[in-house]
């Protein structure tokens, strides 16, 4: 009986470590609610390995591999409510079906939590995220909503952004009623 019960409280003990530590178990809108830190990127949407080699071996900061044109740190209580109510936004509504998946984001943000660290990388071409966390990633859907925000945002700050060369596709329509929803876990 003690063996069942030191067998189990081990069980226990490694799933309470992964849970703390996996993208798997975060809980996104908390992170994002409770973010100390938070910076909103403008990314160039190429892969880096498909940039010319001259652009590859220059050092210029990048957010997940991707090349900076420009950030606005939420240095400013408005600031980082603006930040976090788009990212909210774009998180809160998805469209139904598939995402297009061409993945070429322009938006990033990075939000900062009891020293933890979250990147989401956006695309609104294809309405797709990227989460990096604790050396994880896992990508999900994204909904329409925030793009006006981050880009207004980058606009007022004077921050460079890359602008889509083709059309983005169209959200589909949502299938399922996300207002009571539990908080979204990646």
């Amino acid at each position: 009986m003690k063996l069942i019960a030191a067998i189990i409280l081990m069980m226990c003990a490694t799933t309470l470590c992964q849970a703390e530590h996996g993208i798997d178990n975060l809980d996104i809108y908390g992170f994002i609610r409770d973010a100390e830190e938070l910076t909103l990127y403008s990314i160039d949407p190429a892969w880096p390995d498909s940039l010319p080699p001259e652009k590859q071996k220059t050092e210029i900061e990048k957010l997940q591999g991707h090349a900076v044109l420009g950030k606005v740190a939420g240095a400013k209580k408005e600031i980082r409510e603006r930040i976090r109510k788009a990212i909210t936004l774009a998180l809160a509504d998805f469209p139904g079906g598939p995402p297009m998946m061409c993945f070429e984001p322009r938006i990033g943000v990075s939000l900062i939590c009891k020293g933890r660290r979250l990147d989401i990388l956006i695309c609104y071409q294809c309405h797709t995220s990227c989460f990096y966390y604790d050396g994880g990633d896992n990508m999900g859907p994204l909904s329409p909503h925030g793009e006006e925000e981050f880009n207004s945002l980058l606009d007022e700050m004077g921050i460079k952004r890359d602008v889509p060369k083709t059309k983005k596709a169209e959200p589909n329509k949502r299938t399922t009623d996300n207002s009571g929803a539990a908080p979204l876990r990646v």
